[in-house]
C-alpha cells in the first residue's frame, strides 16, 4: 500500500535542512525509499533550493551595502562647513595672489563640493530686453 506524503511539508523541511542533495535527505534523513514517482515529485528541489540560496545570499549583499553606503554619507552641515572653509580659503588665495592652487583647480574643488550639496555648478543668466517703444494711449483715440 502507498504511503501518502505532505509534499509541502517535506519540502520546506528539505528546505531548512543543511543537505543540499534531495535524494540522500530522503533515504537518510526521513527513510524513504525512492521510487519513480517520487524522483519525478523532487527532482527540481536541489535548484528550486540553490536559487533560494542565491536569492538569501543577493539580499544579504544588498542590505550589507546600503549600511555601508550609509555609513559613508557625510553630513549636510559638514558639507557646507567645508563649502564655507572652501570660499574662505579661495578668498584668501586670491588676495594674497599666491600660485598655490591654479583658479581652475579650485573652481573643480568648490564644484565638487556644491554638487555634493546638490547645488548648481553653473549660473545662467537670460535676459530679455524689448526694444519697441511704450504705447501711447492717445495714439488709438480718434477725435
Amino acid at each position: 500500500m502507498a504511503k501518502k506524503y505532505d509534499w509541502t511539508e517535506l519540502k520546506l523541511e528539505y528546505f531548512q535542512s543543511e543537505r543540499d542533495d534531495v535524494t540522500g535527505f530522503f533515504q537518510e534523513n526521513l527513510g524513504i525509499k525512492l521510487t519513480w514517482w517520487i524522483r519525478e515529485k523532487i527532482k527540481w528541489w536541489a535548484k528550486e533550493k540553490q536559487a533560494y540560496k542565491e536569492k538569501i545570499i543577493k539580499k544579504a549583499l544588498e542590505e550589507n551595502a546600503k549600511k555601508r553606503a550609509k555609513e559613508l554619507q557625510i553630513p549636510i552641515e559638514t558639507l557646507q562647513l567645508w563649502k564655507k572653509n572652501a570660499l574662505v580659503w579661495i578668498m584668501n588665495d586670491l588676495t594674497k595672489k599666491s600660485d598655490k592652487m591654479s583658479m581652475s583647480d579650485k573652481v573643480k574643488w568648490l564644484n565638487a563640493l556644491k554638487t555634493e550639496l546638490w547645488e548648481p555648478t553653473t549660473v545662467s543668466k537670460n535676459e530679455n530686453i524689448n526694444k519697441n517703444e511704450p504705447l501711447d494711449v492717445n495714439d488709438f483715440i480718434r477725435d
